[in-house]
Formats: C-alpha cells, sequence, structure tokens
C-alpha cells in the first residue's frame, strides 16, 4: 500500500493509543522517497526510531511505545 503523507502522519500519530506499554510500529519505506521524515516524525512521536533493515534504498523502521532514545539499546 502506498500511503501521502497525511495518511502517514496520521498512522505514526495515533499508533501509541492503540498500543500497549512496549508494543512497536514498523513501517517500510524508501529512505530518498519521504523515509527520511518518516523516521524523524517516528522520533518525534514516540521518542524513538530504529532500523530494522536496509537494503536497496529500502528501510524498515521501528518505534518502540515507552522507550526512549536514551534507552535504546538496539
Amino acid at each position: 500500500i502506498v500511503a501521502g503523507k497525511e495518511v502517514w502522519m496520521e498512522i505514526v500519530k495515533k499508533a501509541p493509543d492503540f498500543l500497549e506499554e512496549g508494543g512497536s510500529l514498523q513501517i517500510v519505506a524508501y529512505h530518498n522517497k519521504g523515509g527520511s521524515r518518516i523516521k524523524a516524525y517516528m522520533r518525534e512521536v514516540f521518542g524513538n526510531v530504529d532500523e530494522l533493515c536496509k537494503t536497496g534504498g529500502i528501510r524498515v523502521y521501528i518505534s518502540v511505545k515507552g522507550l526512549r532514545e536514551d534507552e535504546d539499546n538496539t
């Protein structure tokens, strides 16, 4: 599914309301086609973000509810 900026921003913004503590949101995106903005917004909303995988310009971003960046050991 391809989603525009308004759609993915809404998903990221509302995700913490649906996740339990320790639950995660994972998004797959092309890093150079908006993925870097998604990564930055996930960090803003969740306070943390990591890249699980990167290949061919595609990245898998993950944010965990309740985990702050300074606690992130992944």
